[in-house]
């Protein structure tokens, strides 16, 4: 062979090499790359600000800004100002006081706010104006902590939800479904831990520069929507119109978020980001509805639609956790004085759901287990409801018969309630389960049913041919296969 085909041959040999080498999913792509730095980038932009925030002037205290008024929640400062819990800030200097949330303009401070200076504080208390004389100050790394604890947060579910989001985007970070989970694992989180807590008191003045970026970190919410339509429109299968208008579709649900934030900093006219939010809310909705039905009639790929159970348990954890804790707690426990901290508790675990769900799906791991995850909670879930009523009927009817009112609850109603719903337990949830068998798992329930009358048949049945055409019978009931036949070992002799 010459030289000059023995090169042709190493080369077509390299060649074919190079495209039979297999591709590799874990590693990162300018893609990748991208999302990776944006969501490391969002996290320390939000650090630095709140870094930034505790060199400002503040008086110690942590504010309630949902409503028209600043309220007085909670003392962060060892050496917090005279205010006290429910005083509603009206002025400062004389100045009224327009939150963060109805204005989209730094306001000017007044000349005194200074760290170590006095300031006067108007607010209504009971119903009464009141002038306080608030000396500020400057908080330190501890008073952070102790914001961070008053929140109720839990920084273990915290920690976890970056765990998740960065692990899973890292096992498979070519893929969209992963990257959109980052990106929002990271905004929910970093709001959470970091945002929050500048929100929470350093609400009045700062740099123009500060006040920008904070709006900026804090109104990415109506991207965060987008993410949410987009990864339901990508995820486990891409629809329409991603599958025929990729470019247009992403241009618009992106574009539109765009251009409201920029107008409403321009304009600073808060309608025109509700508008829009409101807007990628309803089209979640929407998006969200056709593609589940879409999936469930349409899809019969058994991986694709464990992924879809694994989704739709992953979105209804964060509701189940908004709703049931905070009620199942009152009814159970009414005599607990902080709920509210226990529901915050439950609300911060059972919402590490929704990553922890999401993950699964997109990497499939134990894919197949969620159809015993969602049985046992459909079981457990309609359950807690029943005996909930139950324990709240039998107060009731049991209250009346030993003639106490609702403020005055006797001992002898609690033990007795509690004793019914101990009974109750084990033959109420085996009812419940038959009920959900019956109802979502009628395959499964028909050949259980199948099963045992053919051990019963088993049993009583002695002629070779009955039991034969019998277990012909179960197999096709309970297997369903294409073709079915029956080879009967015959003895030699």
């Amino acid at each position: 062979m010459s030289m000059t085909r023995m090169a042709m041959a190493r080369k077509e040999t390299g060649t074919m090499h190079k495209q039979e080498r297999p591709f590799n999913d874990h590693s990162l792509n300018r893609g990748s790359w991208a999302v990776l730095l944006l969501s490391l980038a969002y996290i320390a932009s939000a650090m630095l600000l709140v870094a930034y925030a505790y060199q400002l002037p503040a008086d110690g205290w942590t504010f309630d800004t949902n409503g028209d008024l600043a309220t007085a929640v909670a003392p962060i400062a060892d050496n917090a100002s005279p205010l006290m819990i429910g005083d509603q800030l009206l002025a400062v200097e004389g100045q009224a006081i327009l939150l963060n949330d109805a204005i989209l303009r730094p306001a000017t401070p007044p000349p005194n706010w200074q760290i170590g200076q006095t300031v006067t504080y108007t607010v209504l208390r009971e119903g009464q104006q009141v002038n306080l004389n608030v000396t500020l100050q400057k908080l330190t790394l501890a008073d952070l902590l102790r914001n961070y604890q008053l929140s109720g947060n839990i920084w273990i579910t915290n920690l976890l939800w970056y765990v998740i989001g960065f692990g899973v985007f890292f096992l498979r970070p070519r893929d969209t479904a992963a990257r959109l989970l980052l990106l929002f694992t990271t905004y929910w989180n970093t709001i959470n831990v970091f945002m929050q807590r500048v929100e929470d008191w350093n609400f009045v003045w700062g740099p123009p520069g500060y006040v920008y970026a904070g709006l900026v970190l804090n109104l990415l919410w109506v991207f965060m929507f987008g993410l949410m339509v987009h990864f339901v429109l990508a995820f486990p299968l891409r629809k329409w119109p991603l599958t025929r208008r990729p470019r247009l579709a992403l241009g618009l649900l992106y574009g539109f978020p765009a251009i409201s934030l920029a107008l409403t900093l321009l304009t600073g006219n808060f309608a025109i980001y509700n508008s829009v939010l409101l807007s990628m809310i309803a089209i979640l909705v929407v998006a969200l509805i056709a593609a589940t039905t879409h999936n469930l009639r349409r899809v019969r790929d058994r991986v694709v639609r464990a992924q879809i159970g694994w989704v739709a348990l992953g979105i209804a954890s964060p509701i189940v956790a908004t709703l049931m804790p905070g009620a199942l707690i009152d009814l159970f426990l009414p005599n607990v004085a902080n709920t509210s901290a226990l529901a915050n508790w439950a609300f911060n675990l059972f919402g590490l759901l929704l990553p922890l769900c999401f993950g699964i799906a997109i990497t499939r791991y134990r894919l197949f287990d969620i159809n015993v995850i969602i049985r046992k909670t459909l079981v457990y879930a309609l359950l807690s409801a029943l005996l909930a009523l139950v324990y709240f009927g039998s107060v009731v009817l049991l209250q009346n018969v030993v003639g106490r009112t609702a403020d005055e609850q006797s001992p002898l109603v609690i033990v007795v309630s509690t004793l019914i719903i101990a009974a109750l337990f084990a033959p109420l949830r085996q009812r419940v389960q038959a009920f959900i068998d019956r109802r979502f798992y009628r395959q499964k329930y028909d050949a259980q049913q199948i099963l045992a009358q053919f051990a019963q048949t088993a049993r009583d049945e002695v002629e070779m041919e009955a039991l034969t055409s019998e277990l012909l019978h179960v197999v096709q009931e309970t297997m369903q296969p294409a073709n079915i036949s029956l080879w009967i070992k015959r003895d030699a002799s």
